[in-house]
């Protein structure tokens, strides 16, 4: 009963899928009878997928809820159920055949189907639909894109369906291959329970139906309350010697045939499954572009029963297209929280040292410190105060030393507002420098760079040096973690610093933060040992030298540029612009006899380019209190973990890093003090 997309806590192949349908609108109806003549015909028993199906004797229990369940009298053998056949509570029924499908059998016998007829996967994580349309994954641009999301809809950036939210589901597989049919009971309070055999031989007990619980382990309450309801309509579900004699069979009987329990997330929607076109926009070397949508989410707990009918209305929409289907910030706040006698875990998807990855942008920073405050009085006392930090670290006595380049720094700023270079007055050695001939205005002064590559595997074995603990994981809500999901033991409060994930991390959301595109290009030149960068208004360009000898040259800035590889002509463009800036980041050879260096001189030093999307955010850096609520035993205890949210960074996060996380810790302490 779960659609196979939910494949981030990987229990989809426990669950149960049988071919029931309930409803009461005609599409959708229409829709569940396709595929159920489409499923039937597959379990025909010369059929190459006959193994992945297990046909069978259905009972449908209602308690009055039968007025929920349309369209049963189309199945096989219907008929209404006696007085006598019903389960206790149950006023009504229905038996029929229908037919159960063996999930981790038939998933993987679709993949090879499609496979087998010429089609192709990517394994990837996609964060904006744009990201496909202009081909980032495929080896070309699709001509139309089909969104298959599921509760992915809600976040994915181009989509944002916020009708779109979880119903949890927990289940328990057993192995009882002696049970042969299946059977279901509809409460009046919408609570169900079902049993649900496979062809294996494994059978799938149920169920639940949490909404808006995004808890991703199985409850042990839950586990034994599934399993007395399911004993109380099919005692059958027991091991034989625990009914001979007319014995009662217990839990504990089931248990000892439990395989294992898992839960889910349904990804229904508002309004029912969105079956319908749009597009999406994307720009091409300053070209608007737009590809064709197709979406086709929403299933809820239905979308095994659903899927060749809504898959059929899917191509017909198609109409013969083709288908193409942890940062500084972070670190340091944990850091800051440790200082303060905190016990820290950090959750996070990356850690430094993982692979680059367009989603994981602090390796990709240049990065010096440069405030870019413009005028923000908060943002400068933020860059100020890691400033302050950053320069005691590079002494050249601190362990840290090593993470930082002290360099002379040349700032020039083309037809700028004063705002933007009127904030460097706390910086050593700082001077400006203004021509007028050029609407120029230079300023000078003394600063640091940042070796990302060395700084943030420093603060993450400092931290874990300090006793703070990892986990890695992909969190799709904070309810998660106020829950305990990943931890021994339930946080006391959570700091959320997730950058652009903030965007789409459930429970917090924030339609305010958006990305900034940057591309870079690392080149190895040990003789630079001077940083300069130039601002117009139409561009950004800088040379960030480290103290490794790479030195960083960009840059870019993309506003809602999705876009995750470097573009071969920006690479050039960045090159010529920084050339322009200073001819020394060609090498020596390049330079003699009075020879200008050319892109490709430059070219022949580079290591790699790159991109990163900068978390930017609508009314600046977001450093304020909240809280997450969540649903403890029952609906009537409400349990509230306090949160601290600190992101929203851009392009500043290791300028303002420390300043940030002094102010989150303070906050924290403010919450926990009450």
């Amino acid at each position: 009963m779960f659609t196979w997309r939910q494949k981030e806590y990987r229990f989809y192949q426990s669950l149960g899928a049988w071919l029931v349908g309930i409803c009461d609108n005609k599409v959708a109806s229409g829709m569940d009878r396709e595929t159920f003549k489409v499923m039937w015909e597959m379990s025909e028993p010369n059929n190459p997928a006959e193994r992945c199906f297990m046909r069978i004797p259905q009972q449908e229990h209602f308690c009055g809820t039968k007025e929920a369940y349309q369209g049963l009298d189309v199945m096989p053998e219907f008929r209404e159920m006696r007085q006598e056949e019903l389960t206790q509570g149950a006023d009504s029924g229905a038996a029929f055949n229908t037919i159960t499908i063996d999930t981790p059998v038939y998933l993987p016998y679709l993949l090879s189907t499609f496979l087998g007829k010429g089609g192709g996967v990517v394994r990837a994580k996609i964060m904006h639909v744009s990201q496909v349309a202009q081909g980032a994954f495929t080896s070309t641009k699709p001509d139309a894109i089909v969104v298959c999301a599921g509760i992915g809809a809600r976040n994915l950036g181009g989509v944002e369906d916020k009708d779109v939210y979880p119903v949890r589901g927990q289940v328990v597989l057993i192995r009882a291959p002696w049970v042969k049919f299946g059977r279901t009971k509809s409460e009046s309070d919408d609570t169900w329970t079902y049993v649900i055999p496979r062809r294996s031989g494994d059978v799938i007990l149920g169920g639940t139906k949490g909404v808006n619980d995004w808890y991703p382990l199985a409850r042990p309450a839950t586990v034994d309350d599934i399993i007395s309801r399911t004993l109380a309509i099919a005692p059958e579900i027991a091991p034989p010697f625990s009914r001979e004699g007319g014995k009662t069979p217990t839990a504990e009987d089931v248990k000892g045939i439990m395989i294992e329990s898992g839960c889910g997330f349904r990804p229904v929607r508002k309004g029912g499954i969105r079956l319908e076109t749009g597009s999406v926009e994307w720009v091409d070397e300053g070209v608007r572009k737009q590809t064709p949508l197709v979406f086709n989410y929403g299933h809820g707990g239905y979308g095994y029963q659903s899927s060749w009918g809504s898959a059929k209305l899917t191509v017909d929409l198609l109409k013969g297209d083709e288908l193409w289907l942890t940062g500084v910030v972070g670190l340091s706040t944990a850091l800051k929280l440790l200082d303060k006698r905190y016990d820290v875990t950090i959750i996070s998807e990356y850690f430094p040292g993982d692979k680059k990855t367009v989603e994981y942008t602090s390796p990709w920073a240049g990065a010096h410190h440069v405030s870019r405050a413009d005028g923000d009085k908060n943002q400068l006392a933020y860059d100020k105060r890691t400033f302050q930090v950053m320069w005691e670290m590079s002494e050249p006595d601190h362990p840290a030393a090593g993470c930082f380049m002290r360099l002379h720094q040349v700032e020039h700023f083309v037809d700028q507002d004063p705002s933007f270079y009127s904030s460097y007055d706390f910086m050593p050695g700082h001077m400006i420098i203004n021509d007028e001939a050029t609407s120029r205005v230079t300023v000078e002064f003394e600063t640091l760079t940042i070796d990302t590559g060395v700084y943030l595997p420093y603060l993450l074995s400092t931290f874990l040096g300090k006793g703070g603990r990892i986990v890695r994981n992909r969190v799709g809500h904070i309810s998660q973690v106020a829950q305990g999901a990943f931890t021994p033991f339930k946080p006391d409060a959570i700091v959320v610093c997730v950058g652009l994930g903030a965007r789409t991390l459930g429970g917090v959301e924030d339609s305010n933060v958006y990305p900034v595109r940057g591309q870079v290009s690392i080149i190895r030149a040990p003789w630079i040992k001077f940083g300069i960068s130039e601002r117009t208004n139409d561009s950004i360009s800088y040379i960030i030298p480290r103290q490794s000898g790479d030195v960083i040259i960009g840059g870019t800035y993309g506003v809602n540029d999705w876009y995750p590889h470097p573009r071969q002509s920006t690479i050039d463009d960045i090159i010529t612009r920084c050339l322009a800036l200073s001819s020394l980041i060609a090498p020596a050879e390049a330079r003699i006899h009075g020879r200008t260096p050319s892109v490709s001189d430059v070219r022949s030093i580079m290591i790699e380019s790159g991109v990163g999307l900068r978390p930017a955010r609508k009314g600046g850096v977001r450093l304020e209190t909240g809280s997450v609520q969540y649903v403890f035993g029952s609906p009537a205890f409400i349990c509230k973990v306090p949160v601290v949210y600190n992101y929203g960074h851009g392009g500043s996060g290791y300028q303002s890093s420390w300043g940030t996380a002094e102010k989150a810790v303070e906050l924290v302490q403010n919450l926990l003090s009450v």
